[in-house]
């Protein structure tokens, strides 16, 4: 497997993988904006501030309740086995929880978008 960053002149200078390129970025847009639906949907009693990640100037923390229905969410509603939710996440019903084990659980539980992170520097290379 190799991973590639190409430039949008790149991808420009040759038109089938810049047209194949355009037509996945529409697919993951229409899946990800359904996810996000269903997000909203499934998270009505979370705060949205906790769903982002920590470098966002709006995350909170979540509370002991915003972890135990997210834990809940995933016994109940998904069927997920005790046991398999310790051993993925090292996380036990009612005690603290890490941020990793945090973002763990979420995506676990179709909670959470978790793209690249890239700094500012090489966003406005992206998106120039």
């Amino acid at each position: 497997m190799t991973i590639a960053f190409l430039t949008l002149d790149e991808y420009e200078a040759d038109p089938q993988r810049y047209n194949q390129a355009l037509d996945r970025n529409d697919e993951l847009k229409k899946l990800a904006d359904a996810h996000v639906g269903g997000m909203v949907f499934k998270c009505s009693g979370i705060d949205s501030e906790c769903l982002l990640l920590a470098t966002d100037s709006r995350y909170k923390a979540p509370t002991a309740a915003h972890v135990a229905e997210v834990y809940d969410y995933l016994v109940k509603e998904l069927g997920a086995d005790i046991a398999d939710i310790e051993a993925l996440t090292g996380y036990k019903a009612g005690e603290p929880v890490t941020y990793p084990t945090w973002r763990l659980m979420l995506s676990m539980a179709g909670l959470s978008i978790d793209l690249m992170h890239i700094s500012k520097e090489i966003r406005r290379k992206i998106l120039r």
